[in-house]
């Protein structure tokens, strides 16, 4: 009992959720405190390891029952524990104790460690790992989705189809692994069968999935009125909603920034959604809407397409009648030419009202996304014949799958649409960013001129940043950040929130200078402006921040430039540095 306890506090550390409510008297323990203190977890986890598979996963399968199938490699206490030396850029000490100690219980637990050498930018040692493991767990759902990850990392994206392909059967339960090689395919340039791979996951809905997607367009009115007495049953949603009419209170916020729903996507949607950007920056938003016209048919579309053929069904049954009175017609004059049937039209529609919206700013117009397809051509209208005798309608999936058949196209799933509506809502939100900046880089306007003229918040502006990042805009990410932090700064407010944002930012460029200087920003807001009780947090986030830089640039050049840092500065960051050395974090030592 006393290492289950134990385990668990160090793993609601390790994800940061405080102590349970429910079991106030469980203690947290600070695993950074002392070294002995996390080998004493590791142990307790390895003479548990037998109940691991226990605590659940939190990885997205296709089928439910698949969730009891796997190990303790798929557990969410194998799962932390990997996150917890990962965060630390500690990659080494991955390997050690997944391949060396838990994979002599359970030989799958080596899959983390060659998700630790990806990590650490050593793919070849990742492939190597995960081929010798598939000899012996040929079907390791696990192991053959980071297969697919190092591969399409490897550059190799060929090899990714053929490995699933070959795999199918194992993996296509997995949604993060359909999702890893529909990521390979859109590297590859295969944009169409991408699109329709990644059609193939099936996302795990979120509980309140259905009300959060409701609730984003609803207006104030709607949210505080007909969801807080009539669809409110979970006590989730009832913090969501605080959190959503709290926000609405907030003056002078922007409505659209507001309730753009990306804000809101899983970590697995996320992984999908870079697939879309990924297509996105090859051929365009409107290539992207054409591809999927040509991918897909809409669920919106089924029932309409199915009524139209039972009316052209029975007007043909109607004229062949009137027909079979009269003489026979001569066969010759019965043929029709195939070349006069009409090709099936694009789902892209566009509304030329909405042509002229949201400024002139983008390489490209903004084609508004349709859920609606065309109408069935003439020969699907023939090859799906439906009797006119009053026998029961065929169901909703017969009909899909009849007009999957004749389409040659897929039934598009309710999650991607709603992913690409998501994509659609960032675009749009940046094409008036875009030509707000752009009209003021034209202008050779300095973004203090725009600090002072804009009507936004910097709340709108750290949005319009992350939106940036989302969409793979540097430059227009700095852009942002920098008007976000000096609005802050014009309303002697804090500018967390901003710094931290930045902090990623830099940290994930490698900028060892412009890193530093964000994280010393950082820990002056923790020092200087939140209580006490709440640093814990944000220091996590400077001891990650500056172990990911030393990762990723070197002990030796980080060190110099803290040394070139103000005297409060360096006196502040100095510890943490003496952390990474303690730690033995990724090139500790270069």
């Amino acid at each position: 009992m006393w290492k289950d306890c134990f385990l668990s506090a160090a793993c609601r550390h390790i994800q940061r959720v405080g102590e349970a409510p429910i079991y106030p008297c469980m203690k947290v323990y600070d695993l950074f405190a002392d070294p002995a203190m996390e080998e004493q977890m590791l142990t307790f986890a390895l003479d548990l390891q037998d109940k691991w598979h226990l605590a659940g996963t939190n990885r997205a399968y296709k089928r439910e029952g698949d969730r009891s199938e796997g190990g303790c490699a798929d557990s969410r206490i194998a799962m932390t524990i990997f996150e917890h030396f990962v965060s630390q850029a500690r990659f080494q000490e991955a390997v050690d104790f997944f391949k060396e100690r838990a994979s002599k219980n359970d030989p799958e637990c080596a899959v983390h460690a060659a998700r630790a050498y990806l990590a650490e930018g050593n793919v070849q040692a990742a492939v190597e790992l995960l081929e010798d493991l598939l000899k012996q767990l040929p079907n390791s759902k696990l192991a053959c989705c980071v297969m697919l990850e190092a591969l399409s990392a490897k550059g190799e994206f060929e090899e990714a189809e053929r490995f699933y392909e070959s795999h199918k059967r194992t993996v296509e339960s997995d949604s993060l692994a359909v999702i890893n090689v529909a990521h390979a395919m859109a590297k590859a340039g295969k944009f169409g069968t991408a699109l329709t791979t990644l059609n193939l996951a099936e996302m795990p809905t979120p509980p309140l999935d259905p009300l959060l997607r409701e609730l984003i367009p609803a207006k104030c009115s709607k949210t505080t009125h007909e969801y807080s007495k009539e669809k409110l049953t979970d006590l989730d949603a009832a913090r969501i909603i605080a959190l959503r009419l709290k926000e609405e209170r907030r003056p002078g916020l922007d409505k659209n920034l507001n309730e753009l729903p990306a804000k809101m996507m899983t970590e697995t949607d996320r992984a999908a959604y870079n697939v879309l950007v990924t297509i996105l920056e090859a051929i365009g938003w409107e290539s992207v809407l054409e591809v999927r016209s040509k991918c897909f048919i809409m669920r919106e579309d089924v029932e309409k397409r199915w009524k139209q053929i039972e009316d052209e069904a029975r007007e043909a049954e109607a004229s062949t009648a009137g027909d079979a009175e009269k003489e026979q017609p001569d066969p010759i004059q019965g043929e029709q030419s195939t070349e006069d049937i009409p090709e099936a039209g694009s789902s892209v529609k566009v509304d030329e009202a909405e042509k002229g919206k949201g400024g002139t700013a983008g390489d490209e117009e903004l084609l508004p996304v349709v859920l609606t397809s065309e109408i069935l051509p003439d020969e699907e209208s023939n090859e799906l014949s439906v009797s006119n005798s009053p026998l029961p309608q065929p169901s909703t999936a017969n009909k899909v799958s009849s007009i999957e058949k004749v389409t040659n196209k897929r039934l598009c799933q309710l999650w991607l649409d709603y992913l690409v509506m998501t994509l659609f809502e960032d675009l749009r939100c940046k094409r008036e960013m875009m030509a707000e900046l752009r009209d003021k880089e034209a202008e050779s306007v300095p973004l203090d001129t725009i600090v002072k003229e804009t009507i936004l918040t910097g709340a709108d502006w750290l949005r319009r940043a992350q939106l940036s990042r989302r969409l793979r805009m540097r430059n227009e990410a700095i852009s942002c950040l920098e008007i976000s932090r000096q609005l802050y700064e014009r309303k002697s407010k804090v500018a967390l929130a901003v710094h931290i944002e930045w902090m990623d930012f830099c940290i994930s460029e490698g900028e060892v200078e412009s890193s530093l200087k964000q994280i010393a920003s950082v820990v002056h807001s923790v020092y200087m402006l939140i209580p006490r009780t709440r640093r814990i947090a944000s220091v996590h986030k400077v001891q990650s921040a500056v172990f990911g830089l030393v990762s990723k640039a070197g002990l030796r050049d980080v060190r110099a430039a803290i040394n070139d840092m103000d005297e409060k500065s360096s006196t502040r960051i100095h510890p943490v540095l003496l952390d990474a050395v303690n730690w033995h974090v990724h090139r500790y030592d270069d």
